[in-house]
């Protein structure tokens, strides 16, 4: 440039992503292009370039607000953000109730926090939120015959109330209650639920219908076995014996009206299907007759009428002793613990007093063999019918006693 003349325009061009800021040197300025006049001396500038920085608006819609990791929160949350780079994270915190549906504007999202990546302009995105809807289902525990009544797959919005579900009963099941997910939520039927803020899956329980059974003994007995039982519909009660003190003999089983139920001492109420109140009434013992108890030592059980008063010199029902798993059979004592008999099942003959006989079990030996005595429908065994030896010894006799003809 010859002294005092100008240069040509020289004009400065920021790559992308930057905007030219200001000339440096011999000279400052901000015009672009430059046009230096009246040049007097050698002279050197230098064009300096800044990178471009956007604004990133971030608003939150209605039911719900906004918090970053800048520290801002609130509704509106403002970032500056150079080029290329990207916004630190904005999470959009619903109302209670609510959800994040999505981000609209100059993006579109459902990521929550969200940061948006390389930013390359000035940006403004919404958060939207919307009411939750919570599934609430009901169902039965799938008792055959029950059912329910009413909508049993119902879209609730948070709060609302649920339209009323009913739990129906099938013969000899009743309601209990509704479980939610496996925990107890009501006993209420017909059941509304009010206030919904979460997905529900109610169940209806059902159970069996149960009743009381119970026996009672009168003056002058006792009972054995269980007095008070609770027996499912359709179930048996277990086995009681009526039991005569001394000089009594057992004479009945009566209602509460006295009317007769049974003169067999022991008694199963089978197929239970109402409340039974059982009375065991007991009579003076006539001259010459005899009762006989059977009860059973520890690790075994009896089967067969307990508890038998009898004319003299008559034969008692035969009563069998069932010894439990890994025990065997020994023997009959009297109430003296004297040995009795060791017959199985034992057949009391000619009966000319009061006994008390007890059958006695032991644990199985090793090396000894179980040996079981029967018979065909044409005859009749006598002995122990279910002997423990020793391997290579013999057993106690059983006489096999046919039938007439």
């Amino acid at each position: 440039v010859q002294h005092g003349t100008s240069t040509t325009a020289v004009i400065a061009v920021p790559n992308t992503g930057y905007h030219f800021a200001d000339w440096t040197g011999s000279l400052s300025s901000t015009k672009n292009p430059l046009i230096i006049k009246n040049v007097t001396e050698a002279m050197s500038v230098t064009a300096n370039f800044a990178i471009n920085t956007y604004t990133v608006t971030f608003n939150a819609g209605a039911n719900g607000s906004l918090t970053s990791q800048s520290g801002q929160s609130g509704q509106t949350i403002i970032l500056s953000v150079d080029h290329g780079s990207s916004t630190n994270p904005v999470t959009a915190v619903p109302n209670t109730g609510y959800h994040l549906l999505n981000w609209t504007g100059s993006v579109t999202s459902e990521n929550n926090p969200l940061v948006i990546y390389n930013v390359t302009s000035d940006m403004v995105v919404t958060a939207n939120f919307e009411l939750n809807v919570y599934a609430v289902t009901f169902a039965t525990n799938g008792i055959p015959g029950t059912y329910l009544g009413g909508d049993t797959e119902q879209e609730i919005p948070h709060g609302g109330n649920c339209s009323t579900v009913t739990a129906f009963t099938s013969t000899y099941y009743h309601f209990t209650q509704w479980l939610d997910n496996g925990i107890h939520y009501s006993t209420a039927n017909p059941l509304t639920i009010k206030g919904v803020i979460k997905n529900m899956s109610l169940i209806a329980v059902y159970e069996i219908n149960t009743y009381s059974v119970k026996f009672t003994a009168g003056a002058n007995g006792k009972i054995k076995g269980n007095t008070d039982q609770t027996v499912e519909h359709g179930k048996d009660s277990t086995a009681v014996t009526a039991v005569p003190d001394k000089g009594y003999l057992f004479s009945k089983w009566t209602w509460e009206d006295g009317s007769e139920y049974s003169k067999e001492p022991t008694i199963i109420i089978n197929s239970v299907t109402s409340d039974y109140l059982l009375f065991a009434n007991f009579a003076i013992r006539p001259i010459n007759w005899f009762t006989v108890e059977f009860n059973a030592a520890p690790n075994g059980s009896l089967e067969g009428t307990i508890s038998q008063t009898l004319k003299a010199g008559s034969n008692c029902l035969p009563v069998t002793a069932v010894p439990d798993d890994g025990y065997y059979f020994i023997n009959w004592t009297d109430d003296s613990n004297k040995e009795y008999s060791t017959d199985n099942p034992l057949l009391v003959k000619n009966l000319t007093k009061d006994l008390v006989l007890t059958a006695n079990f032991a644990v199985i030996p090793a090396g000894t063999l179980r040996v079981k005595f029967q018979a065909d429908k044409n005859g009749t065994l006598q002995g122990n019918l279910d002997q423990v030896v020793l391997n290579g010894t013999q057993t106690t006799p059983v006489l096999a006693m046919p039938n007439y003809g």
